[in-house]
């Protein structure tokens, strides 16, 4: 892990994996066979499965650099505590592959690979152009591009242009631009005609029509959302919108403390002034 200072923590160092639970507060622990601990940017959900694509350390991490090697993809099932590692070498796994389904997206260049968690090809597309984050639709024909102006699996955190782009079919691999839409990052898909395109420089959460380029607001996150951020997971994404409404009056922490501080101020003086009077009564 790095510090806030930016220095690597070679005191916490990941060995395994864990899952906290906010309902219940109980958390679940799954150790990864490693002498030196691993790092991974690729942890995806399927149901109650943690996919992750473990990178071993060779050696003990230090601020200056540490070599790694990537190993076989785990599968932990949280519920049952089992875990599977697949037989599929994610050498090709990209930091954006999202879930779909019960299926596994891969990005190798302009190609598209998507299978399921037992190897099992789905469909593997190759694109008409550069992209650096996509999310395939649930029924893993369609996928929703952001597009990449610095080569392929680039990253960039700039607002980039944003295509649909065919899976299958005689137009497998065309993509066609999305009128008016530019987006920092992709969330994934609302449903068979709306993905949820985001915009980092306000945490607005979009859906958008693929076809139109029509938007509706679906959430906006707080001002203040650290790295690694948020993640939405997919089936909140195609929940019903709640409109929830404003509190009535919102406790500033701030304020409680002044009202603490003063209502402190004002015992210490009423009792001051109890004492004051009853060593008066007492001489009289």
């Amino acid at each position: 892990s790095v510090t806030s200072s930016g220095q690597l923590d070679s005191e916490r160092i990941a060995t395994g994996l864990a899952v906290y639970d906010t309902v219940t507060g109980e958390v679940k622990r799954q150790p990864l066979d490693s002498e030196f601990g691993f790092d991974t940017d690729t942890m995806l959900w399927r149901g109650t499965e943690l996919v992750v694509d473990p990178h071993f350390y060779l050696d003990t991490p230090t601020p200056e650099g540490s070599a790694a090697r990537q190993g076989l993809p785990v599968v932990w099932d949280v519920v049952d505590d089992t875990v599977v590692r697949l037989s599929v070498r994610a050498t090709a796994l990209h930091s954006s592959a999202r879930r779909t389904g019960s299926s596994l997206i891969l990005l190798k260049g302009r190609q598209v690979t998507v299978r399921d968690l037992d190897g099992a090809l789905v469909v593997r597309t190759k694109l008409d152009v550069d992209v650096d984050t996509l999310a395939v639709s649930p029924d893993a024909t369609r996928a929703v591009v952001r597009v990449s102006t610095d080569g392929p699996e680039s990253s960039s955190d700039q607002e980039q242009e944003v295509r649909s782009v065919e899976l299958a079919g005689p137009e497998a691999g065309v993509s066609r631009v999305v009128p008016g839409v530019k987006a920092t990052s992709i969330a994934g898909w609302r449903d068979a005609q709306h993905a949820v395109l985001v915009d980092g420089r306000n945490g607005v959460y979009w859906s958008v029509d693929m076809g139109t380029g029509e938007r509706e607001r679906l959430l906006t996150l707080p001002e203040v959302n650290w790295g690694p951020g948020t993640t939405v997971a997919a089936d909140a994404l195609r929940g019903p919108v709640v409109v929830g409404a404003e509190p009535a009056w919102v406790l500033n922490p701030i304020a409680l403390l002044w009202l603490a501080g003063l209502l402190g101020v004002v015992l210490m003086y009423l009792l001051a002034l109890a004492l004051f009077k009853w060593r008066h009564s007492v001489r009289l």
